[in-house]
């Protein structure tokens, strides 16, 4: 790459204050970085480190002060120019790492690259953070094997340099990282600095000295009070001015912290004096009309002095492709680089490999599979007659109850890990709620749909049910009472940010449903009758008993007890018909209104779902 013609970027902060809960994080926070140079933001746990990033990231509010870029006031479309990494590594644990560069590639390059040309840039990069050998691993999670912490902070990185931002902020990209590890992972971020005339911009608790030695400027943090910010190897000599010495081969940033955490005292001292030095400062660029008082604290521009000829590099030679959408051509006036229909096949494609091994999961399948033959050996064949009416409804409600417990439950289980994700990535600007919500809706909709019928088809048959017909209506009914119990779990899942609430919710509701449902309870009091249309489970059970009893021949009253039927001799009723079996289980209207009020439902379920999703996920970002 042509790094001369690569534009140059100033990133400067200055007096940031942020509040969170009523409490001051900032204090009058300044800083600069420029292209080619790495600013560390150094300090001990709880000093702003994170928060300062997010709030040039855009993702907390400031209170006061003014970040810019090029010395214009940082909007949407300059964040644009930024690439963050979290310090949390959060990706879909039942991708490879080649497909989840592979997602981000084609969501965040512009639709005008060729798709061949996007490909060589994930090789490229692929290359250059060494993940060659895990190209095919699995990201894993804590219950399966995947990428180790080192693969997923490199994959981290991976994913925003794939969008070739101009400025790169990385939070804590050492955090559990090993020395030998951590040290190479910064190697490369400073060479990519270099070579490609990118502004990095690098919170860091406790490096070793070899990597406090890459940065080119210091900013020290201590409760949200800068106590130093200039040129890292500048830094030692500003606290020896006031008799703080460190000791001969020790870590200058074991020295740093331990200082601004040794007592309130000693801070106290550091804070007063670094006030007054950069007070001075700014005095004296103003007797001499210059204004911009932290391109004169910064350091001078040039690399520290490291030995980098073992480690890979973005070599220009080899990446002549990335060129092409180098240089700030990745950026737009558009608010999306990808169009709506490339998000939702994406989208879809990704979370359909996603769910697929939740939802089919062998412990689901296995499970499913033994108890879809134990209930095929209670009700093994049972007989057409009088006898049976009360054993063949209890097989259509234990079938809709098992289907409306587990889609619901797997919904809830599902949406912490995939809501923060999905928060990150909006944040980033990776695509449009409406696509990312269609998009789940299409690839779970079959999955969801799976299971139930393998149950249904096992055990339909094995119980002696009614027929083909009937059978191929049960199984539609069932499969969609199960994606109307999974949009339910959605909503709720969406609606709590606290889990353990919405599993205990949904528990409550699902018992709700149950006992409104008109099985367990047929004589509800007068006044609570109207209560039944608000069971989930309702509408699917009358439809599916209608399917099985509706031309049930008559029946003597001779054959059945009054309390199974108290119908019988009264207004000098001597059989038991069909309609009297259904009434008896509270379903008195039409097949049709039923099946027609099980798709509203479902309908209603999920256009709510996605308005919770979008009032929620609102209300995070703006917090």
């Amino acid at each position: 790459m042509d790094t001369e013609k690569s534009e140059d970027y100033k990133l400067s902060f200055q007096d940031i204050n942020i509040f969170i809960n009523k409490t001051q994080i900032l204090h009058n926070v300044c800083g600069v970085v420029h292209s080619k140079e790495v600013l560390a933001v150094m300090g001990p746990s709880g000093s702003g480190k994170t928060t300062m990033l997010n709030a040039i990231a855009g993702r907390e509010a400031v209170k006061s002060g003014e970040i810019t870029i090029n010395d214009q006031r940082i909007n949407k479309q300059l964040r644009r120019k930024i690439g963050y990494v979290l310090q949390q590594d959060l990706f879909y644990s039942n991708l490879t790492l080649w497909e989840t560069l592979y997602f981000t590639a084609m969501l965040h390059i512009p639709e005008k690259v060729p798709k061949p040309d996007k490909l060589r840039r994930i090789d490229a990069i692929i290359e250059t953070l060494d993940l060659e050998k895990c190209r095919k691993t699995l990201i894993g999670s804590p219950f399966t094997h995947g990428l180790s912490g080192g693969e997923k902070k490199r994959l981290s990185i991976a994913c925003e340099l794939l969008t070739n931002p101009d400025i790169m902020l990385l939070d804590e990209p050492t955090s559990g990282l090993d020395s030998s590890t951590a040290y190479s992972l910064m190697v490369q971020v400073k060479r990519y600095a270099e070579m490609y005339n990118k502004a990095v911009i690098v919170t860091i608790h406790q490096p070793s000295s070899q990597i406090f030695h890459m940065f080119n400027t210091l900013l020290l943090l201590a409760d949200g009070h800068v106590a130093f910010f200039g040129k890292a190897d500048s830094a030692l000599t500003f606290f020896e001015e006031f008799n703080f010495v460190c000791e001969p081969h020790f870590n200058p940033a074991d020295f740093l912290l331990e200082l601004v955490k040794k007592d309130e005292a000693t801070k106290e001292i550091i804070l007063e004096y670094w006030k007054a030095k950069s007070s001075s400062n700014n005095k004296e660029l103003s007797n001499s009309n210059n204004s911009d008082s932290l391109d004169n604290l910064e350091p001078v521009h040039g690399p520290s002095s490291i030995n980098v000829q073992h480690n890979k590099i973005l070599d220009p030679d080899q990446n002549k492709d990335i060129d092409k959408f180098s240089n700030g051509n990745h950026l737009s006036d558009v608010r999306w680089q990808s169009s709506f229909w490339t998000q939702l096949k994406m989208l879809t494609w990704r979370n359909f490999k996603e769910s697929r091994s939740r939802i089919l999961s062998k412990y689901v399948i296995g499970s499913s599979m033994f108890l879809a033959i134990t209930t095929a050996l209670i009700w093994f064949q049972m007989e057409r007659s009088y006898k049976t009416i009360g054993d063949r409804m209890g097989w259509i409600f234990i079938i809709l109850a098992r289907w409306g417990f587990v889609p619901m439950l797997d919904a809830i289980f599902s949406f912490p890990l995939e809501n923060t994700i999905l928060l990150k990535e909006r944040a980033a600007g990776s695509y449009r709620l409406s696509a990312y919500y269609l998009a789940k809706t299409i690839s779970e909709i079959p999955l969801t749909a799976f299971v139930p019928l393998a149950f249904v088809t096992i055990t339909y048959w094995a119980a002696g049910m009614k027929g083909v017909v009937e059978y191929i209506g049960t199984m539609l009914l069932i499969s969609m009472s199960s994606i109307n119990a999974q949009g339910f779990g959605f909503v709720l899942g969406a609606s709590m940010s606290n889990f353990e609430m919405a599993l205990t919710y949904s528990n409550a509701f699902m018992m709700i449903s149950i006992l409104f449902s008109g099985f367990y309870i047929q004589r509800f009091p007068p006044w609570l009758v109207w209560s039944r249309y608000l069971s989930l489970l309702h509408y699917p059970f009358a439809a599916v008993s209608i399917l099985e009893f509706a031309d049930t021949p008559q029946i003597p009253c001779a054959n059945v007890t009054v309390t199974q039927f108290p119908q019988c001799g009264k207004n000098d009723t001597d059989f038991v018909t069909a309609k009297m079996i259904l009434e008896d289980v509270q379903v008195t209207l039409p097949i049709y209104c039923y099946i027609c009020t099980l798709i509203i439902m479902t309908i209603l379920v999920r256009i709510l779902g996605y308005f919770v999703l979008r009032l929620k996920t609102r209300q995070k970002h703006l917090s």
